[in-house]
This record gives C-alpha cells, sequence and structure tokens, in this order.
C-alpha cells in the first residue's frame, strides 16, 4: 500500500477520534539514535534517525490513558563481520510505519505539568531499507551507497516501549511533552539471517 494513502488514511481516523470526548491529539517529532545487534558480527556503533506522525491518547481516568501513535520512523545501525579478507562494515537505513500502543500513567500536576511514565508495545510495517557500506568477498570488495535492501528485510517489525517524560500545560487544552523513550526489538530485522534493531528517541510533541 502507497505510504501516503497510508498517512491520509491515519489522518482521517485521528480527525475524527479527537471528535470523541476524553481524548487528546497532537503532533510528534522525535529524533532517535539507533543500533542493529547481529547473531554473528557486532554492532558497529549507533546511527541516527528521526520519528514524525501523528498521536492522541484516550483517556480511562482522569490520569491513566491509553495512547497511541501513528508515525513514520526512520531507523537503523551498523554492523561489522568478519575480517579484511571476507568481511562487511555496513550501515542500515530502515524505514517503517509505526502504530506504537502503550497505557500512559501521569502524577498529580507538579507545577504547570504533569511527569508521565508509559509501556506497551510498537508493531512496525516496513516501508523501506537502504544500504551503505563495504562487503568483501575473497579480497574483492563492493561499495553500496543508499541501495535499496527492501527484499532482504522482513515486512514486519514488533518492539516493546517504555519511557517517560512531562507534560508542560500552555492553557487547559494544550501542552509541550518532552521525555524520552527506548524502543527495543524483539523481531529479526533480515529475512535471511538474525539481527534486532532498537532504538533510543527524544520525544517531543504538542497536544491542542
Amino acid at each position: 500500500m502507497n505510504k501516503k494513502i497510508i498517512l491520509i488514511a491515519a489522518f482521517i481516523c485521528f480527525s475524527l477520534a479527537s471528535k470523541a470526548q476524553n481524548f487528546d491529539l497532537g503532533l510528534k517529532v522525535h529524533p532517535l539514535f539507533g543500533w542493529l545487534v547481529p547473531e554473528e558480527g557486532k554492532s558497529n556503533g549507533a546511527t541516527t534517525g528521526f520519528s514524525y506522525g501523528l498521536m492522541g491518547d484516550f483517556y480511562l481516568k482522569e490520569r491513566y490513558a491509553f495512547s497511541t501513535e501513528f508515525a513514520l520512523t526512520t531507523m537503523g545501525g551498523s554492523i561489522k563481520q568478519g575480517d579484511s579478507q571476507n568481511g562487511e562494515e555496513t550501515e542500515y537505513k530502515l524505514k517503517y510505519v509505526e502504530i506504537p500502543i502503550s497505557l500512559k500513567l501521569k502524577t498529580n500536576k507538579i507545577g504547570e505539568g504533569q511527569l508521565y511514565g508509559q509501556f506497551g508495545f510498537v508493531p512496525g510495517i516496513k516501508v523501506g531499507a537502504k544500504i551503505s557500506g563495504t562487503i568483501t568477498e575473497n579480497g574483492v570488495s563492493r561499495d553500496y551507497d543508499n541501495e535499496s535492501i527492501s527484499s532482504n528485510i522482513n515486512p514486519f517489525r514488533l518492539s516493546l516501549l517504555i519511557g517517560g517524560g512531562y507534560e508542560y500545560y500552555i492553557d487547559n487544552s494544550t501542552r509541550i511533552t518532552a521525555g524520552l523513550s527506548l524502543n527495543n526489538g524483539f523481531t529479526d530485522v533480515f529475512s535471511a539471517g538474525e539481527a534486532k534493531n532498537s532504538y533510543v528517541a527524544i520525544n517531543l510533541g504538542i497536544f491542542f
């Protein structure tokens, strides 16, 4: 399915939901730092990424909410394998549509806002994947520069979400959010071979 159609459909669904009682709608941007942990070889450091989209809180009680998002997220990581004769040092950029499902718990008001913590799961659907780096076989090296490898990446991803932060109230309905979260992947990234990808995000957003 075309990702533009997915995003338009999500916007319509969130807009309709915003008319319901006890629902808050917002926008989010999340700079992130991601890494890959392969079964063979080793992680070669973190790479930067970005996530943006819609977010919504459905309040079960005054300080407890069912929280969800619809986000386009670019993550990745770097892997180093083998030696100088048969090895590779590659960086992956993976793009997913993510739909986090979590429970958000808030404190009583502290100053002009509230602290919150959240815990849940994040299903993801792959919409793109690219590779950069060098692969050496029998002393012959081949360079890759943002080449598509979408067919080698599993179509679905599932991860555990844990995070927290602070929501600052500008007025009775508008608030700015800032926090940190860990998105810990536990499904394999590659269709052949085992590796998990995870990231830490700086969570920034605004509820209207």
